[in-house]
C-alpha cells in the first residue's frame, strides 16, 4: 500500500460529495497516526506548521515535523571584477554598504531594482529595421532583480544625475520646437544634440547600477563605488582572478 500523504487526507476530508469523505472519525485518526509514526522528529533547523501541530495535539498524537524549509544564507556573495560588481542571479546578497558611496547602511536602505539585458548582438538588427530589433528584443531580453543598498547621500547622487538628464531633455525639446517653428537650423541641431546627450547621460548616470552582462548564472553591474569594489573579494574566472 503506498504511503499516505497529508494532502490526500485534507482533500478527502474536504470532499464536496459527503459519501467521499471520511465516514468515521476513527478512519481519519488512523491515517493521521500513520503519518505521525513515519514522520521524522522535529529538529532545531525545522519549522513545524502550526495547523499540523494543532491537528496532532487534538488527536492526542505526538508532534511531527513539516518538510524542512529551503536553506537560506546571509553571507555576502558579491564579488568585484575590475570596475564591475558581480552577483549571482539567484539570492544575490550585497554587503551593508551603499553601492554609490560605500557608507554603512541598514537593511531598511535596500531598494528592489529591476533590470533588463539583451545580448549586444541584438543591436545589429537595428541595421535592418526597428521592427526587427523590437521583435528580437522581446525574444532575448532577460530580467534581473537586485536589492540595492543606497544611503541618503547615495540616493541624492542618483536623483541629481536624473535631474541633469531631465533638464537636458527638456532643453533639447524646447530647442527643437523653437528651431522648427522659427525655421532656424542651428537651434534644431542644438536641440537634437542636447536630446542625444540627455539620452546617453540618463543611461550611464541615471540608475544606481547598470546591468552590463549575464553569463554563467551571474550578472555584472557597472556604477558601483570603487571603495566598495576594493573591499569585495575578486571574481575568479576559471580559477584565475578577473580583470584588474
Amino acid at each position: 500500500m503506498p504511503p499516505i500523504c497529508l494532502d490526500e487526507i485534507v482533500l478527502r476530508a474536504l470532499e464536496k460529495e459527503p459519501t467521499l469523505r471520511y465516514q468515521q472519525a476513527s478512519a481519519l485518526q488512523t491515517e493521521v497516526e500513520q503519518i505521525a509514526t513515519t514522520a521524522a522528529p522535529p529538529s532545531s533547523s525545522q519549522t513545524v506548521r502550526p495547523p499540523l501541530q494543532k491537528l496532532a495535539q487534538a488527536l492526542g498524537l505526538p508532534p511531527f515535523a513539516a518538510p524542512p524549509p529551503r536553506p537560506a544564507s546571509d553571507a555576502v556573495n558579491a564579488q568585484a571584477d575590475g570596475r564591475q560588481l558581480v552577483v549571482p542571479l539567484d539570492h544575490a546578497k550585497l554587503p551593508l554598504r551603499c553601492v554609490k558611496t560605500n557608507q554603512p547602511v541598514t537593511t531598511a536602505d535596500f531598494r528592489l531594482q529591476k533590470f533588463e539585458w539583451i545580448p549586444p548582438v541584438v543591436f545589429l538588427s537595428l541595421l535592418l529595421t526597428p521592427i526587427a530589433f523590437l521583435i528580437l528584443y522581446y525574444i532575448f531580453r532577460q530580467h534581473v532583480q537586485l536589492r540595492t543598498p543606497l544611503s541618503v547621500r547615495g540616493r541624492r547622487i542618483v536623483r541629481r544625475h536624473q535631474f541633469i538628464a531631465g533638464t537636458l531633455a527638456v532643453a533639447g525639446v524646447a530647442l527643437v520646437v523653437a528651431g522648427v517653428s522659427q525655421g532656424i537650423l542651428p537651434l534644431l541641431l542644438f536641440g537634437l544634440a542636447a536630446g542625444t546627450v540627455a539620452m546617453f547621460y540618463a543611461l550611464l548616470k541615471g540608475p544606481a547600477l547598470r546591468l552590463m552582462k549575464i553569463q554563467d548564472g551571474k550578472a555584472w553591474f557597472a556604477g558601483a563605488s570603487p571603495a566598495l569594489l576594493a573591499a569585495l573579494p575578486p571574481y575568479r574566472r576559471n580559477g584565475h582572478e578577473g580583470a584588474a
